[in-house]
């Protein structure tokens, strides 16, 4: 356990706003959790309990729209790389859909069957897209909307993520309740030779330090000023560290070793990187909504800073906004907040308009 003093963190984020996504239906019913909370240059995103993706004004913090149509779980969503107005959205509805936010409405629906989709991953063209359900992975092209190649042999168990490389289109990173991480090369069909043994030396990270492989994932990351380091975190709340395929460092339970005096950090949220500064931090959270924020030095964690008054309640994402400078995180109490280290400052971005708004300035 860590002894610190109050007000002695270096770091000292304010709360400048708070976004409330949702309220009560019916009395006693409680609001909609945030699951998700992401920005790009012109919005805010964050999906929600209750099937819906919201949009809101980066600058008003108004809700503009609502990109209705999932009918369960929305396990994760991200922003398109070539578009601002882009999302693609993954559920447990068996669709993953492309959408056009401008218009709120899906442009594109892959489905496969009746399965769950439990994570999706788009390259940096938006060309192709990787779906991650049960123990299979596959990549579908979006200029066709077909698959274009199908993995069944990585994984063991669920995946839980599947990410493509920030920087190298082809790669894809996969993560799954097995307890491993496979790197693939998308431009290779088959199975045994699309993994990428030389760069990784094994297809499981995780063998490197003898952590038990029975040990689920639960989110994987890059960070590194070339993006190349990755982090792991288990559902048993190990994070693990990666320069490439070399481990760097492994942390049996950030939220013991972050535990202070005053606050008994409960759970590990995630990991966040300032790719300003070139900072990974360590997010941790207690059941009342406090957020502790350490910063990842020479193998170990220092915490720098220590939120609270923003949420109530179980803190579910937390994100570290490049555009802004900014914090955002979302909870169980509906609420996504901002956390700056200039209590004045507010997002200064472009407008989200809808294309009405466009004919309209004869665009």
């Amino acid at each position: 356990m860590m002894e610190v003093e109050n007000n002695t963190f270096p770091i000292k984020l304010h709360l400048n706003s708070t976004i409330v996504a949702g309220f009560e239906t019916t009395p006693g019913e409680e609001p909609p959790y945030v699951f998700q909370a992401k920005s790009n240059a012109q919005c805010v995103a964050a999906s929600t309990s209750d099937n819906v993706i919201k949009i809101f004004d980066p600058n008003t913090r108004v809700l503009v729209r609502q990109l209705n149509g999932h009918t369960n779980t929305i396990n994760e969503f991200n922003f398109a790389s070539t578009s601002p107005e882009g999302l693609f959205s993954a559920s447990s509805d068996g669709t993953i859909r492309r959408w056009d936010m401008r218009a709120g409405s899906a442009v594109q629906t892959i489905k496969d069957g009746n399965v769950e989709f439990y994570s999706v991953g788009v390259n940096q063209s938006d060309t192709g897209l990787a779906s991650g359900s049960g123990n299979t992975i596959k990549a579908w092209d979006l200029r066709t909307g077909k698959v274009a190649l199908t993995y069944e042999d990585f994984h063991s168990d669920d995946i839980t993520q599947v990410k493509f490389h920030p920087t190298k289109s082809n790669v894809l990173y996969t993560a799954s309740m097995d307890g491993t991480v496979c790197v693939v090369d998308t431009n290779i069909s088959d199975e045994e030779e699309a993994l990428l043994e030389g760069e990784l030396n094994k297809r499981v990270f995780l063998t490197h330090t003898g952590i038990n492989l029975e040990d689920p994932i639960q989110h994987i990351g890059f960070y590194g000023s070339q993006q190349e380091k990755i982090w792991i975190s288990t559902h048993s709340e190990r994070l693990s560290l990666y320069h490439e395929s070399i481990p760097i460092h492994q942390f049996e339970s950030p939220r013991q070793l972050l535990s202070n005096s005053s606050t008994e950090f409960n759970y590990l949220i995630s990991c966040t990187y300032d790719a300003q500064e070139d900072e990974l931090y360590v997010v941790v959270g207690t059941n009342e909504g406090t957020i502790g924020l350490a910063q990842v030095k020479e193998g170990g964690l220092n915490l720098v800073s220590q939120l609270s008054g923003g949420h109530n309640t179980v803190v579910r994402w937390v994100q570290w906004d490049v555009h802004s400078q900014q914090m955002i995180s979302g909870g169980e109490d509906a609420r996504i907040c901002f956390w700056s280290e200039n209590p004045e400052v507010r997002m200064k971005r472009v407008e989200l308009r809808g294309r009405n708004d466009e004919k309209k300035q004869g665009r």
